[in-house]
């Protein structure tokens, strides 16, 4: 009987930990880039032309935190296809699990009022075809962050 127990405990510890995955891809041309957009833990209003991808993703939560490079011809085309968040407003983040990756900004840990991110350079928005997931674009350095729950 308590080796049963120990048994399960250690199935639980092995796969219960493996939830939460990490992966990089160089630009979205690549086919697992590409998958990970079809699952929907990469937002299809991402530009094909990103780069330096890095999404860290979790089973049990659905939650995802997730980065890229943008260009910045790219910037304009990803407005006009996302939802600008209030001044007022404050993106839910989730802070629960260990979703939330060591390269994730400060700044979004969770993000502070919408009106007070934007005084310090960065623009925020609502991804209007997927529920729960937002973006957040620091053009200073071409960076976008996303999170949000998969479908």
């Amino acid at each position: 009987m308590i080796a049963k127990g120990l048994v399960a405990f250690g199935l639980l510890i092995l796969f219960g930990c493996g939830e939460t995955t990490e992966k990089s891809f160089p630009s979205m041309s690549l086919p697992e880039a590409q998958g990970m957009v079809s699952r929907g833990w990469i937002p299809a209003v991402l530009p094909s032309t990103a780069t330096d991808i890095q999404v860290r993703s979790n089973l049990d939560t659905n939650m995802v935190r997730g980065t890229a490079r943008i260009r910045e011809v790219d910037v304009p085309g990803l407005r006009s296809a996302l939802r600008p968040l209030a001044d007022d407003a404050v993106p839910p983040f989730w802070p629960k699990g260990n979703v939330t990756p060591p390269w994730w900004p400060e700044e979004l840990r969770p993000p502070s009022r919408t009106s007070e991110l934007r005084a310090r350079g960065w623009e925020l928005f609502a991804v209007p075809d997927k529920a729960a997931t937002y973006m957040a674009l620091r053009r200073s350095d071409g960076r976008l962050y996303f999170w949000g729950e998969s479908p």
